[in-house]
Parts: structure tokens; sequence; C-alpha cells
């Protein structure tokens, strides 16, 4: 009941917002030619992004079950979580 009352709260959607808005800056930051530093500071911010994308995703799937699946922005979010997920190995096997 604690983490339903949590993921259903507009605070907590309002947060979700502002870090898709500050990944979204972040991915603007990349560019050509960016020296190693700058690849290992977004990585490392993308790394982040995704893991508190992927607690959201596991937050709201446990507390609102299978109605989770019934809703389709959250079948996109869960869509896009796996993908990053992906991505992100696919990228750091490299």
């Amino acid at each position: 009941a604690i983490v339903f009352s949590i993921v259903t709260n507009k605070k907590f959607d309002m947060i979700i917002m502002i870090f898709i808005f500050l990944n979204m800056l972040t991915m603007t930051l990349d560019h050509y030619g960016q020296n190693d530093m700058w690849v290992f500071a977004l990585e490392n911010l993308n790394m982040g992004f995704i893991c508190i994308f992927t607690t959201e995703c596991i937050l709201k799937i446990f507390a609102l079950r299978q109605h989770y699946f019934t809703e389709p922005w959250n079948v996109f979010d869960f869509v896009v979580v796996i993908l990053s997920i992906l991505g992100n190995e696919a990228f750091t096997k490299k």
C-alpha cells in the first residue's frame, strides 16, 4: 500500500518528468570529437538515468501488478527501459 501511494502520487510523476528532462538534456551534450572525460561523464549519467527509470518501472509493476500493463504509457515506458538496458549492455561490450 505504501509503494502504491508513492507511485500514484503526482509529485512522483513530476520528479520522474524532471529526470526525463535532465536525461534529454544530457543526450544533447553528446558530440563528435569529445574527450575521454566527457565520454566518461555522459556514460555514467546515462547509467544513472537507466537505474532511476528501471527503479520507477519496478516500483510501478510491484504496486500495480497486472494493471501496470493495461496503461499504454506504462507499456511504452517498460519497452523503453528494456531497450535502454539492452542498448547499454551492447554498448559496454564494445
